[in-house]
């Protein structure tokens, strides 16, 4: 059965950050997603969806996309900073998509975390959506470089989320933190979607300003870390 949606009363509630949000949102409801690698010096071969303030949007082929931007602080080592408590970041700095986010750290290279997001279309008959995954942290030291690999966990013990909400079909997630100099970190956010879905053009553009949306709060937030008093 087809769904009909009247996009005009969704962006005048919701603003067109939101009806940014409620495309994602509809994409993750009916399909999974699997992440590839991709080398941020090859970022001019591919094509250039969104690019704002020193971030980055690309298609590398179909269906598989990266973000990469640079992050400096004169005032401190960046690499002290890259663990875990980091992936939270990017979700608590966007209490307006994430209504709750809880982090359970196993050990120095593994982690679980819970992240249930706001119900924002429940008018329209969506579900709430969360995700629990497991993250693997990888070190490279060859290539000074960190990695997060997020896989989705599914199990029955969620009785912590709400009664109607359901589980978002996430197979896998990488953040990559390269670091060029102590003061300078390269990252990169992998996403792709499955072969069978297809992204119109215009919808390829709006993932590339709610990243930017969302990582720019994460890049101004550690830029003023130790300068400003802010604290992980």
């Amino acid at each position: 059965m087809r769904m009909e949606i009247n996009t005009n009363r969704i962006i005048n509630k919701f603003s067109i950050y939101n009806y940014i949000i409620y495309f994602l949102y509809i994409m993750s409801s009916l399909h999974s997603f699997d992440l590839h690698s991709f080398d941020p010096s090859s970022l001019h071969s591919f094509d250039i969806l969104y690019s704002k303030e020193g971030f980055t949007f690309v298609k590398q082929s179909k269906n598989q996309y990266a973000l990469s931007f640079h992050i400096i602080n004169h005032a401190i080592d960046l690499s002290k900073i890259i663990d875990f408590q980091l992936i939270k970041l990017i979700y608590d700095l966007n209490g307006d998509i994430y209504e709750k986010v809880s982090l359970q750290i196993i050990d120095d290279t593994h982690a679980t975390m819970k992240m249930l997001m706001k119900h924002l279309f429940e008018d329209l008959g969506l579900p709430q959506r969360y995700s629990h995954v497991h993250i693997t942290k990888l070190l490279d030291d060859d290539n000074h470089k960190i990695s997060f690999v997020s896989k989705s966990i599914y199990a029955d013990d969620n009785t912590d989320m709400p009664e109607q909400s359901e589980q978002l079909p996430i197979q896998d997630v990488i953040c990559e933190c390269n670091m060029v100099t102590p003061h300078r970190m390269g990252f990169t956010f992998h996403i792709a979607f499955e072969d069978r879905m297809t992204i119109p053009s215009f919808a390829e553009k709006m993932v590339g300003l709610i990243l930017f949306k969302i990582f720019n709060r994460v890049k101004t937030f550690i830029e003023g870390y130790g300068q400003n008093k802010t604290s992980l």
